[in-house]
């Protein structure tokens, strides 16, 4: 396994806290978009697609993750911004309204985030809208109240203006 392959899955393990269980695909989506949304490179481009952000090069290496942490992943340095950031968006679970699951909730900050990092995107085909019009608009699943509540956790940690 090639040097940069082994840290980038290292980054993309830690994203997901028990890499025991299966992997929730669309949640590490989520995760990694959020991660590289925080100037954290790992090569992937993102796309808008039905729940947010995807991008297919990331699903076909999800895919092929191995199972388990071996002790290679351990042994891996990481700049320590790095991990405060995976930290960050981990501990994001916790600010998770109780009306959502976690996929729900990570596919909602990634929107929020998507839409606002791309918002020029948006204007022609929802002019004059906030970021939470557009997302409540894009994904009606979610409430106006759950689109604000993903802004202000955005806001508040300084992820998005």
């Amino acid at each position: 396994m090639s040097c940069l392959k082994t840290i980038v899955d290292n980054l993309i393990l830690r994203l997901f806290e028990n890499i025991n269980e299966d992997i929730d695909k669309n949640t590490l989506q989520k995760k990694v978009y959020l991660l590289q949304s925080m100037n954290i490179d790992l090569g992937y481009d993102f796309i808008w697609y039905l729940r947010g952000p995807y991008s297919q090069g990331l699903g076909e290496r999800i895919s092929e993750l191995p199972k388990e942490i071996d002790n290679d992943y351990d042994k891996i340095m990481l700049r320590q911004d790095i991990l405060e950031n995976i930290i960050i968006i981990n501990n994001l679970i916790l600010l998770k309204p109780d009306n959502l699951n976690v996929e729900m909730w990570y596919r909602l900050l990634a929107s929020m985030t998507f839409i606002n990092i791309n918002q020029y995107m948006w204007n022609n085909r929802w002019p004059n809208k906030s970021p939470e019009e557009i997302l409540q608009s894009e994904m009606p699943i979610y409430a106006m109240e759950d689109c604000v509540e993903a802004q202000k956790v955005l806001k508040d940690m300084k992820h998005i203006q």
